[in-house]
């Protein structure tokens, strides 16, 4: 499936000659259309669909064997062509061939220094001219034309050739506005496949319109200046009519291509919608790593805090051990002093014992008596200390008695007192009442004054 447009770069196609058609046979009904197209139309203004490429029957490349018995010369740098006049002779024709291919490669090895194609093409005919004369180049009978490719309307198999013409400077021009309309189709300075893709339905649409205005305008332009009836309505109508049988003739090709384009751009679609849900799955699960990094986080500061939380305890309870540890010592020393003070009173107590004992026994009883006198004197003297205390007790006891009797007393005074001051206040108020009652007269002062 081709979608490309005619290239309009300046380099030479593999096949030379002029031939529009690509395979063993035409189509019926493309060929139809060519017959009839030229029956009505000039074969130079008509595409030459009817030759197929090849070297003809001479097997020279840039010959091409016509009606069996002539032969002309056609070579093509990019889109340009140079064809030489027909001539019955074949040495004739390879002698054109040779000064077309010297004009063919000047040109050529000017435009790769770096010259402009228009002028390298002027000047490559200048000094061709001088170096193989003028009445060679006459001789030559040297026309121009150009071959135009709209794979994506008429198929990869045809080419659109314009008249052929002697004007150099009619033919660049047309080639510099050739070349201005598919700029706008190239793809850095090359118009390649994949139209389809770049440009819209609409674009393609207007590219070829304009396209087919500047043809026809070319083809009766070109065909009147050599000299032919090509600026005709029925000339222009021929023309028009051609190119649209060609497109008609190459649908289904646009429609494949139209049909190819479609299911890319639906799989482009759906690889898009994949890689956007992919993103979002890779989205979602990078947020539910980082959630988890940042748990595991959480969880390992936590862990370090119950590491250290641990450490403390473990650390407390070592501690707790060791202080038990060296209380346990102590108290085991001081149990073992202790158990040995004790054994030492007892032994003191019973050593001791043993000596009052036996003073005891050694006493006389002139000190006995006395032991027993002492003895006797303090247990007096405790019995008059215990008796001192009773009656001590017995007196605090009658004071808290009389003491409680006072309290009675006061109380009763006091809870008197209230009830005279309270008969005197009644009194009192109810005296002022009467003296301030609103029938109170003078009568009632005076007897109260006297009273």
């Amino acid at each position: 499936m081709s979608d490309d447009s005619s290239d309009m770069s300046e380099q030479e196609p593999e096949d030379t000659h002029v031939a529009v058609f690509i395979g063993a046979t035409l189509p019926d009904k493309t060929l139809s259309i060519t017959q009839s197209l030229e029956e009505e139309f000039t074969p130079e203004v008509a595409a030459e669909g009817s030759r197929r490429r090849g070297h003809g029957r001479t097997g020279v490349r840039g010959i091409i064997k016509q009606k069996g018995t002539s032969y002309n010369v056609c070579q093509l740098i990019g889109i340009f062509g140079l064809t030489s006049k027909v001539v019955p002779d074949l040495a004739t024709a390879l002698d054109h061939l040779a000064i077309i291919t010297v004009i063919k490669q000047q040109a050529q090895q000017l435009v790769l220094e770096g010259g402009n194609f228009e002028d390298c093409m002027r000047r490559a005919l200048v000094e061709t001219e001088s170096e193989v004369g003028v009445e060679a180049m006459e001789d030559l009978g040297l026309r121009f034309f150009l071959t135009l490719s709209k794979s994506y309307w008429i198929g990869s198999r045809f080419h659109l050739d314009t008249p052929r013409i002697t004007c150099l400077e009619t033919a660049l021009a047309y080639r510099r506005k050739f070349a201005e309309l598919q700029q706008a189709l190239s793809h850095r300075g090359v118009v390649s496949r994949g139209l389809l893709n770049r440009h819209s339905i609409a674009d393609l649409e207007d590219n070829w319109h304009r396209f087919s205005a500047l043809y026809i305008e070319a083809c009766c332009g070109l065909g009147k200046a050599a000299n032919c009836d090509a600026s005709s309505p029925k000339s222009r109508e021929a023309v028009a009519k051609r190119l649209a049988a060609l497109v008609e003739a190459n649908s289904g090709s646009r429609e494949k291509q139209l049909r190819a384009w479609n299911c890319r751009h639906m799989l482009q679609e759906d690889r898009l919608q994949r890689q956007g849900a992919r993103m979002e799955r890779h989205a979602l699960l990078r947020d539910a790593r980082t959630e988890l990094a940042e748990l595991v986080e959480v969880n390992s500061a936590r862990r370090e805090t119950h590491l250290r939380a641990w450490n403390c305890r473990h650390m407390l309870h070592e501690e707790r051990l060791q202080r038990q540890g060296a209380r346990m010592e102590r108290r085991a020393l001081l149990r073992d002093a202790r158990t040995e003070r004790h054994a030492l009173l007892r032994d003191r107590r019973a050593m001791s014992r043993e000596d009052r004992d036996e003073a005891r026994r050694r006493k006389l009883p002139s000190e006995l008596v006395k032991n027993l006198v002492r003895r006797w004197e303090r247990m007096q003297s405790r019995l008059q200390c215990q008796r001192r205390r009773q009656e001590t007790a017995v007196l605090q006891q009658e004071l808290a008695k009389q003491r409680a009797a006072a309290r009675v007393e006061f109380a009763q005074q006091r809870a008197a007192a209230k009830v005279e001051l309270r008969r005197c206040r009644v009194e009192r108020e109810e005296r002022w009442r009467w003296m301030n009652r609103r029938e109170l007269t003078m009568a009632d002062l005076l007897g109260q004054r006297a009273l």
